[in-house]
């Protein structure tokens, strides 16, 4: 058995992340996009079909230099993180495997694991975010240029510092609206994809998302997918329940960054009843099916950081022992 390369890392070999724009990177943490042969243009969901990056040069190289010992600029972050002793997000498991499939740096197996960012269409505004995951942001931000001269101008010289992404401010990311892309979306998913990691934008507020659950479920192959879903928590769909008897396993990963008044703030124009709802539908559903996981975490500012503070000092407050119930199954 031969040794497992330090560079090592299996994602190349089953993993795709398609990021909010359209473009395909190795990871999340990759800095840059998957690039076509000639070095230069990206490829992106708009024009080119997933499965078109797979054993393109960028892939290939990739490859060969992981498995040759090679550190690339791309796994930087975790190679960082390693050099101080923290665990990192790199896999290494299965490396005899992926060696042995791997000829010249081109393999034949299907890309078997897809984060996919369903655009930037979102139904918030949240305070930490950008216009990169959130059209709104883009919208509210040009409102403000509006009626104050010079903003606009201000934000794009800030925007380096301020992490807004403000090159295109009002853009509105939705390739998944094309019925070429959206059928070659539904048909990889079906055949080939095992584990599907669905963010957005906010994909409940995207019909797409829940097309692409149902087509799965049409084709009978939810059975053989464990799907994650990243959600704001302001919509639910009851086929939820109808689809969840089908999958192999599901994950929900809610993002609540405060209770009551402080959630509407942070994440306008939310609602915490609604939210609560979202909670309580989740965790019924929970209660009746052992293949369903949820996790409830906020995204980490200085807004949310007080507002967690503050709000554990009160942790015995009705609404705050409402989630902790939910979460862990006891009575509503």
């Amino acid at each position: 058995m031969s040794k497992t390369p330090k560079t090592f890392c299996n994602y190349p070999w089953k993993h795709l992340y398609v990021q909010t724009t359209g473009h395909f990177k190795v990871c999340c943490l990759s800095p840059e996009h998957i690039t076509k042969n000639d070095g230069y243009h990206q490829y992106n969901l708009s024009k080119d079909k997933i499965s078109d990056s797979w054993n393109s040069n960028y892939m290939i190289e990739t490859r060969k230099k992981m498995l040759a010992g090679e550190r690339l600029d791309i796994c930087k972050r975790c190679y960082d993180l390693e050099d101080r002793g923290i665990k990192s997000m790199r896999n290494v498991k299965d490396y005899e495997h992926y060696n042995a499939i791997t000829v010249d740096g081109k393999v034949n197996n299907k890309i078997e694991q897809l984060e996919l960012h369903f655009g930037n269409v979102c139904n918030l505004a949240c305070k930490m975010c950008s216009q990169q995951y959130s059209h709104k942001i883009g919208e509210e931000l040009l409102k403000i240029g509006d009626k104050e001269p010079g903003f606009v101008e201000w934000l794009k010289k800030q925007g380096g510092v301020v992490n807004n992404w403000t090159s295109e401010l009002g853009i509105v990311y939705d390739w998944f609206k094309n019925p070429k892309t959206k059928n070659d979306i539904f048909n990889y998913v079906s055949d080939n994809v095992s584990d599907l990691n669905v963010v957005g934008g906010e994909p409940t507020a995207i019909k797409e998302f829940y097309e692409l659950l149902e087509f799965c479920f049409q084709k009978d192959t939810l059975q053989k997918k464990t799907v994650t879903l990243t959600t704001n928590l302001t919509n639910t769909n009851p086929k939820m329940i109808t689809w969840l008897k089908k999958v192999k396993m599901m994950g929900i990963y809610g993002s609540v960054d405060g209770i009551g008044d402080v959630n509407d703030y942070i994440r306008y124009p939310s609602k915490w009843p609604v939210i609560e709802r979202s909670l309580k539908f989740y965790a019924d559903i929970m209660k009746t099916n052992d293949r369903c996981r949820m996790t409830i975490g906020p995204t980490f500012s200085r807004l949310t950081y007080t507002a967690w503070l503050t709000q554990c000092i009160t942790w015995n407050s009705s609404k705050s022992n409402m989630i902790l119930r939910w979460m862990y199954g006891g009575p509503v």
